[in-house]
């Protein structure tokens, strides 16, 4: 039987229309080894390839210099379907297309780990990543395998059929089929589409489960407290902080934020934010695709050391679960030019010739989730999923964009975000600034490059390093005007090897206060820089990984992100010793230090979370140039 793909994509076609796809499917070992057409005109949209690609394909991230991002691979390859045949069919029509048949579990479901291996592991990261600094959030997943009764591709298509049914809100329903298997998925969330020059992503973060039982007024009630639940705000925002990131790398001339909005789907509903920016001059949709391998909320934050972080803990690949799946093609509005859609391959059952199966699904691990909880959340996902597939299910639709309240709960939302990261971030150029050469350290967090696109809109001539391009970087400052030690996971009291990180940090801060270069430093430069002075950096109690707070910023009230699993301790002796005649603090937690040439910060004003950072960012960088 020849390889097909159906699909039901909600922005491309409706509800009632199934596109299908045949062509051979090739084996391919890198994203560029994908067969493209550039360059070939076409008279209407064409559809060149699809693509399903392993988590482990995050490798060529690795490749390109970033170390972290590396995954297991068990000899996973990318499968690209060169697509020859296009039909569009009514869903009516396609249902028509094969047998309808029972779905029943031959045996009972087993996980690759038991409930109480599951649980450990999410306290150890708990304690041991997030606590000791090494991100906000992690993702790990459990593999839940069964059998299917009397399998065959009928069965399959009846299972694609019920997905069709009994779900909508997907950004994508879509049924491959690669020759050998079968990949059965409804995700709600793009991960990159680049088009019509825009690329665009779309954080998603925070469940709302629908309890049918209650009535409409119950549960839009629900739903508004849901939606001002700080928890479930901020970790909107981080996912949000994270995906900026990516953006920033890829969308040089600026963008803008659309949302919150919300994604009503049968039984859950999503909050989320779609991201949309002007892509690189130039840059080719696969480097686009590279460089936002993969979502934060299939992984963690920051992405890079999260991969290094979960790769700890899980023992086996992750297959295809957790990267995407691609179609590219070419699109006559846009002169033959490509354009690529993707969705993330969460949701989604891979499933043998022969009925066996397995799923994954994920918990999100947080400063303050619970072991137990986030076990119980993994099985009724898995218990959902396959329920949805085994039979069909009535559902409501509650439709709460049509309600006031939550409207006026969404818009309150945004009172309290960056102004800079909320509207199109047109340069904001002030002539003390413009060309002003500025280099930066990215110790392993792209928060680097949020920082990195807020000097370039005030005017500035940017180049960023690696911390481990330190003769580089002590080079590049000799004639710099101001440099920026960046934020990163980790301990900075570690004072091990003089080549690990940290040991990289503190050579750069010494060499540019011997120099008495102007700098800013933030969050984990901020506390490097406090520890090779002489302060106390002590690990918090419960860490402030994507919390706002208000504080006092020298005399006035700024609403400021953190993401911190260290503080600086407040010593009134060591300032004055050091020569430190300002500082902002928060108790015994120093926030910042205004240095004879530097200014550090503990929060990140580069974050969503800070509501005036490119101001604050900006006024420091003027009066260290005045002081200089």
């Amino acid at each position: 039987m020849e390889p097909y793909v159906y699909l039901v994509d909600a922005e491309r076609t409706s509800r009632s229309t199934v596109l299908e796809l045949k062509g051979p499917v090739r084996e391919r070992a890198m994203m560029n080894d994908i067969m493209r057409k550039t360059g070939q005109k076409v008279e209407s949209v064409s559809y060149d390839t699809f693509s399903m690609l392993p988590f482990s394909t995050i490798n060529e991230r690795a490749a390109e210099g970033s170390a972290l991002y590396k995954a297991r691979n068990e000899g996973e390859k990318i499968l690209s379907m060169e697509i020859e045949s296009v039909r569009e069919l009514p869903v009516d029509e396609f249902f028509k297309t094969f047998e309808h048949r029972a779905v029943d579990l031959a045996d009972e479901m087993t996980f690759d780990r038991t409930k109480e291996e599951y649980e450990e592991i999410i306290r150890q990261i708990i304690e041991d990543e997030v606590g000791k600094g090494e991100g906000s959030s992690f993702v790990t997943p459990r593999k839940c395998m069964g059998s299917l009764v009397d399998f065959n591709d009928a069965t399959a298509k009846t299972i694609f059929r019920r997905l069709i049914n009994n779900e909508y809100g997907t950004y994508w329903k879509f049924l491959f089929f690669d020759g050998t298997r079968y990949f059965i998925g409804a995700s709600p969330e793009r991960h990159l589409e680049v088009r019509h020059g825009k690329a665009l992503m779309n954080p998603i973060s925070g469940t709302f489960r629908k309890d049918h039982s209650k009535s409409r007024e119950e549960a839009m009630t629900s739903l508004v407290s849901f939606l001002k639940d700080r928890k479930e705000i901020n970790e909107l925002f981080m996912v949000t902080d994270e995906e900026l990131k990516m953006m920033s790398t890829m969308c040089g001339a600026g963008g803008k934020i659309v949302g919150p909005l919300l994604k009503e789907m049968a039984h859950l509903i999503h909050s989320e934010y779609l991201l949309e920016g002007e892509p690189n001059e130039g840059e080719d949709i696969l480097a686009l695709l590279r460089k936002s391998m993969f979502a934060p909320t299939v992984i963690g934050s920051p992405v890079g050391n999260a991969c290094k972080v979960v790769a700890k803990y899980e023992t086996a690949s992750r297959s295809y679960y957790s990267s995407a799946a691609v179609l590219i093609g070419r699109d006559p509005a846009d002169n033959g030019a490509e354009y690529l859609d993707s969705s993330i391959t969460i949701r989604t059952l891979e499933v043998d010739t022969a009925g066996k199966f397995s799923i994954r699904v994920g918990a999100t691990l947080v400063r303050d989730s619970v072991p137990a909880e986030e076990v119980k959340e993994c099985e009724a996902k898995v218990r959902g999923m396959l329920t949805a597939l085994r039979m069909d299910r009535e559902f409501t639709t509650l439709r709460p964009e049509g309600s006031d309240e939550v409207q006026k709960t969404l818009v309150e939302r945004n009172e309290r975000t960056s102004r800079f990261w909320m509207r199109s971030q047109a340069p904001g150029v002030n002539a003390s600034l413009k060309g002003l050469k500025v280099v930066m350290s990215n110790n392993e967090d792209d928060f680097i490059f949020m920082l990195r696109h807020i000097f370039v809109r005030m005017g500035c001539d940017v180049t960023v390093f690696n911390f481990f391009e330190l003769e580089k970087m002590k080079a590049a400052i000799e004639t710099c005007d101001l440099a920026v030690v960046g934020p990163g996971p980790g301990d900075p009291t570690d004072s091990g090897r003089t080549d690990g990180k940290m040991g990289f940090v503190r050579s750069f801060l010494q060499q540019l206060r011997t120099l008495g270069k102007p700098f800013l430093a933030v969050c984990l430069g901020h506390q490097v820089l406090s520890h090779s002075i002489g302060f106390d950096v002590v690990q918090k109690d419960i860490p402030t990984q994507g919390v706002q707070e208000v504080v006092d910023w020298y005399g006035t009230q700024e609403a400021v992100g953190f993401y911190n699993a260290f503080y600086v301790k407040h010593d009134a002796e060591k300032l004055k010793a050091n020569s430190i005649a300002e500082v902002a603090v928060n108790g015994m937690d120093m926030l910042s230090m205004r240095g004879p040439h530097w200014t550090s910060f503990q929060f990140h004003p580069e974050s969503i979370l800070t509501v005036n950072g490119f101001e604050i960012v900006m006024n420091e960088t003027l009066r260290l140039l005045r002081k200089a």
